[in-house]
């Protein structure tokens, strides 16, 4: 467990055994340049395998394609919002889709509609925030890939209205 031992066991995980057993490079900043590469490529692979194998990332899935930094972090300057919008992206809110994975109690459906009260549920159909739909995404019903598409958006008004709406609909949500 020595420092010299953790840097082996880095060039053999990344392929690069033979730098070790050379003891030498030809060209330094060459190395480096491809093996931090090679170590972004290997984190890059883990972390769409990880969201792929995942149950619960299956919103995520749809709307996280590459690993950037998503607008609304930068867009909105209101933490409430920012939040808002990191809690359904990520399925950490309080929607019975959450709750059924806990409790044996709670069957998913949501009180209202008798349907699976999931993000897109919320975001797109369920009538208990119709008017808000309405409001603020010009809608009172969106379809699944409005939604996704929705939650994609880099649209600055749209993030703002979009987040306006998710807060306000968690809160009704929360309330009932």
């Amino acid at each position: 467990n020595t420092w010299a031992g953790k840097v082996k066991q880095l060039l053999d995980k990344y392929g690069f055994s033979y730098i070790w057993e050379r003891q030498h490079v030809n060209d330094k900043n060459e190395f480096l340049r491809v093996f931090v590469q090679r170590v972004q490529d290997c984190y890059l692979q883990e972390w769409q395998t990880t969201i792929n194998e995942s149950s619960k990332l299956k919103l995520y899935k749809d709307i996280k394609d590459s690993y950037e930094p998503t607008s609304y972090v930068t867009q909105l300057w209101n933490k409430k919002f920012v939040s808002s919008m990191a809690k359904i992206r990520c399925c950490s809110h309080k929607l019975k889709v959450e709750r059924a994975r806990f409790s044996r109690d709670c069957n998913g459906k949501c009180i209202t509609c008798n349907v699976m009260e999931d993000e897109l549920h919320l975001l797109c159909s369920c009538p208990l925030y119709k008017d808000l739909r309405l409001k603020h995404l010009g809608s009172i019903s969106l379809t699944s890939r409005q939604g996704i598409n929705l939650l994609k958006s880099k649209k600055e008004d749209t993030v703002f209205q979009l987040a306006l709406f998710i807060t306000n609909a968690l809160k009704i949500h929360n309330e009932t």
